[in-house]
C-alpha cells in the first residue's frame, strides 16, 4: 500500500514540478554552478570594451565546459569566441571593491553542441572536491600553505574557479599536525597525506612541495619548480613544473590538474551511445526524494537523460539513458558518498536484484 501511495505522488510530483525542475537543478547542490558565466574585469562599459570582455568570458567558458585548454584551438571555437555575442544570454556590469567587472552568461546547449561539433569532451557539472597540501620553501621558512593565507591560496582559487575545479586548503590546525608534518608533504609521503585528508571529505588529493633553490648561480635556480602528485581514486599523477614567477606557477599547475581530471570524467562526443541501464535505489521515502535522485542521475556527465520507471519490493526503478559508457556511471557512483551499491551478505540465498543501491542522502 505504501509503496502505490509513493508511485502515485511521484506522478504527481513529477507533473506538477517538471519546468520548475529545468530552472532549480541546481538546488540540490550536486554540481557545480555558473559553468556558463564569466567575469571579467573591464575598464569600461564602451563597446570595444564589451567585446573584449565577451571574448575574454566566452574563451573561459570553453575551456571550463570541456575541462580542455586546447579547445581554442580549433578553427570554429576561434569563430565563436570572434562573435561570442551569438552565444551570450544575459550581461551585467558589477562595482567589487573599486574595480568594475561585466558578467557574461552564456547558452550553455550552444556551447556544448559546438564542443560536440569539433569532436571534444562536455564535463559535466559534477567534479571531484581537490584538497591541496603544498609544502612551500621560500628560502625564508618551509611550511604547509593553509586555508588562511590568501597571498598563496588566492591565485590557486581563482584559477580552479575559472577551470571550474572544486579547490580547498587544509586548515593546518592542531588535528591537521597530529596527522601529517611538513616533512611528509614535502617528500611527499601519501598515507600521512591521505589520512589527514580525511576530515575534509575531499574526493582528489594534490601534494608535494614548491620551491625555489637557495643557489643564485644560474639562470633556473631564478625559477619556482613544483613537483607534485595527484591521487584521485587509485590513480596517481606526477606534476613537474617550473616558472619564473610563482602566481603563473600555481596557474600552471592548476590547469595541468584539471586537465588530467578531465580527459577521466569527460565524455566524448564521439562515444555517445543510444545504451541505457536500469537501476533500482532503495530508502525512498516520497515523492520528491525520488524526483532529488532522478536529478542526482541526470547530473552524471555520462548520462543523457534519466526516467523513474516503476516501484517495486526494493526500490525505485531508474531508466538511464547514456552519452557514454555504463562503466563511467557505475565509476561517477562509486566516487560519490551519497549513495551506495547494496552487495549482498555471505550468507544471502536469495539472488540480489542487478544495479541495486541505497540512498543515504
Amino acid at each position: 500500500m505504501l509503496i502505490r501511495m509513493i508511485f502515485k505522488q511521484i506522478i504527481k510530483f513529477t507533473a506538477w514540478c517538471y519546468l520548475p525542475l529545468v530552472i532549480s537543478f541546481s538546488c540540490y547542490a550536486i554540481e557545480m554552478q555558473d559553468l556558463y558565466m564569466a567575469q571579467i574585469q573591464v575598464e569600461g562599459q564602451s563597446y570595444q570594451q564589451k567585446q573584449k570582455a565577451y571574448q575574454q568570458a566566452i574563451e573561459t567558458v570553453f575551456i571550463r565546459a570541456s575541462g580542455q585548454s586546447q579547445i581554442l584551438t580549433y578553427p570554429q571555437i576561434k569563430q565563436a569566441i570572434a562573435e561570442p555575442t551569438r552565444y551570450l544570454t544575459q550581461y551585467q556590469f558589477e562595482h567589487k571593491n573599486s574595480q568594475l567587472f561585466l558578467k557574461a552568461q552564456f547558452n550553455e546547449k550552444a556551447v556544448n553542441d559546438l564542443i560536440k561539433s569539433v569532436g571534444e569532451a562536455i564535463w559535466g557539472a559534477r567534479r571531484p572536491q581537490l584538497i591541496w597540501w603544498i609544502a612551500l620553501d621560500d628560502n625564508q621558512q618551509r611550511h604547509i600553505v593553509a586555508d588562511g593565507e590568501p597571498e598563496i591560496v588566492q591565485p590557486i582559487l581563482t584559477q580552479s574557479k575559472n577551470r571550474g575545479l572544486p579547490s580547498m586548503f587544509p586548515l593546518v590546525d592542531f588535528d591537521d599536525l597530529m596527522q601529517v608534518s611538513v616533512t611528509d608533504v614535502w617528500g611527499r609521503f601519501e598515507q600521512p597525506v591521505v589520512t589527514a585528508s580525511q576530515r575534509y571529505g575531499a574526493e582528489g588529493i594534490v601534494y608535494g612541495k614548491v620551491f625555489k633553490p637557495a643557489s643564485q648561480d644560474s639562470v633556473t635556480s631564478q625559477a619556482w619548480f613544483a613537483e607534485l602528485q595527484l591521487i584521485e581514486g587509485s590513480q596517481m599523477h606526477n606534476i613537474a613544473l617550473s616558472s619564473a614567477d610563482l602566481n603563473e606557477l600555481w596557474v600552471q599547475v592548476v590547469d595541468q590538474v584539471t586537465d588530467l581530471l578531465a580527459k577521466k570524467y569527460a565524455i566524448k562526443a564521439g562515444e555517445a551511445s543510444s545504451q541505457s541501464i536500469v537501476l533500482t535505489v532503495e530508502n525512498v521515502n516520497n515523492a520528491a526524494q525520488a524526483v532529488l535522485i532522478q536529478n542526482f542521475l541526470a547530473s552524471i556527465s555520462a548520462v543523457d537523460s534519466v526516467q523513474i520507471q516503476q516501484l517495486n519490493a526494493q526500490g525505485v526503478n531508474y531508466q538511464l539513458n547514456l552519452l557514454g559508457q555504463a562503466v563511467d556511471v557505475f565509476d561517477a557512483l562509486a566516487f560519490d558518498n551519497r549513495i551506495e551499491k547494496v552487495v549482498p551478505k555471505f550468507s544471502q540465498e536469495t539472488k540480489m536484484q542487478e544495479h541495486l543501491y541505497r540512498w543515504k542522502g
